[in-house]
């Protein structure tokens, strides 16, 4: 696809009225009401280094560069040892093929409108008699004919943009569910429930305690399901917080949410990650407990909290290229896992073969987060 196609895509495969913080604005005839966003510059704690500089940079986004910027690359190709994997490709290339179909119309009727508005100006004014030309037919006829365009080129673009969402969100919803089915595999998953467009409200994120001074919380495809009998949620979303005329960005991620049987104060673990991690910026709210080179543990007090089993849990997470942090706030009876992900797993395969390798990233991930999620249960 060419570089504006991209955009159009972009525009209408997360919606025109996406809320998500890290999303690119498409190209658009008039100025965009909300600035440009920019990325939230880098909390300081006293005496705790929050980046973990063993944990490497996924060298495709190292400079901030966009996911849907990078260019193709020519017969790339990934082999799927998951039928998952194989279907989310074939859903990618159908929606592709529907797409290409779609803007070939699109020509066909640009051009249809363009030949419309040049004959009826042309045939009215150089053909018919003097009285013709001298009457105000010519003038009525070329007004006519550019009313009609007009009205083609509104129905043609509302249908258009109709029948692209559903496409746009058939395909969105096949790649999710196909990607929660590969990771919830072998996992002990009833009553799941939900789709792309379910989303979360503000303080679903923001009773984490993990952010403060959050402006706007996008979400999309919040699904509900139960794991080992504990109610759980897992949603995409992203967080940001008003600065000047601008928004700039405290979190883009997936939120797994658990029930718990916690009755004490709150606790924060932060898995420190590569220089694109964000770390949450409440944590200054919180007493510093423990503090290593790959994670540092909050709380109200410098009293040892979480049991064996739950540190264990905790310790097998791993940032690396793709997760890029974790954060971990255990408040009484909610427990909120925040996973900071890179944009090769956040942003959906469109002109380019789906990799599989962040899918199989994040199925690992959730296995471990459900599992600390068992242990304060």
């Amino acid at each position: 696809m060419e570089e504006k196609e991209l955009n159009e895509v972009k525009e209408e495969n997360l919606g025109e009225e996406s809320d998500f913080a890290d999303e690119a604005k498409p190209l658009v005839e008039e100025e965009p009401k909300v600035e440009e966003v920019k990325v939230e510059e880098k909390p300081e704690e006293v005496g705790v280094n929050l980046y973990n500089e063993d944990v490497e940079v996924d060298p495709d986004f190292e400079h901030g560069q966009p996911a849907y910027n990078r260019k193709k690359v020519p017969g790339m190709k990934y082999e799927y040892k998951e039928p998952e994997f194989d279907e989310i490709e074939k859903a990618r290339l159908a929606f592709s093929h529907v797409y290409k179909k779609r803007q070939i119309v699109k020509y066909i009727v640009t051009g249809i409108v363009l030949v419309g508005v040049v004959l009826g100006w042309l045939l009215p004014t150089f053909l018919g008699d003097e009285d013709f030309k001298a009457s105000r037919w010519p003038m009525w006829i070329t007004l006519m004919a550019f009313g009609a365009m007009i009205i083609l080129l509104v129905v043609y673009s509302f249908l258009s943009r109709k029948n692209g969402n559903k496409s746009v969100n058939d395909y969105l919803n096949r790649y999710y569910s196909l990607s929660n089915q590969y990771a919830f595999k072998g996992l002990n998953i009833q009553g799941l429930k939900g789709t792309i467009d379910d989303k979360i409200e503000k303080d679903e994120l923001t009773n984490s305690g993990l952010y403060k001074d959050v402006e706007r919380v996008g979400s999309r495809g919040c699904i509900h399901f139960e794991y080992e009998n504990i109610p759980c949620s897992l949603v995409e979303c992203s967080a940001s917080k008003r600065e000047g005329k601008n928004l700039a960005t405290l979190f883009v991620g997936k939120m797994l949410r658990a029930d718990n049987s916690w009755d004490q104060d709150p606790v924060i673990v932060y898995i420190k990650g590569n220089k694109r991690a964000l770390p949450p910026n409440n944590l200054g709210a919180y007493e510093v407990v423990d503090d290593k080179k790959d994670r540092v543990i909050y709380g109200t007090s410098k009293k040892r909290l979480l049991s064996q089993k739950t540190r264990e849990a905790i310790a097998k997470i791993r940032t690396d290229k793709v997760l890029v942090d974790c954060a971990i706030a255990i408040q009484p009876g909610t427990t909120y896992i925040l996973m900071g992900y890179e944009d090769s797993l956040m942003v959906p395969a469109f002109d380019q073969p789906f990799n599989p390798g962040p899918t199989e990233k994040f199925g690992e991930d959730i296995k471990v987060m459900l599992e600390v999620v068992e242990t304060l249960f």
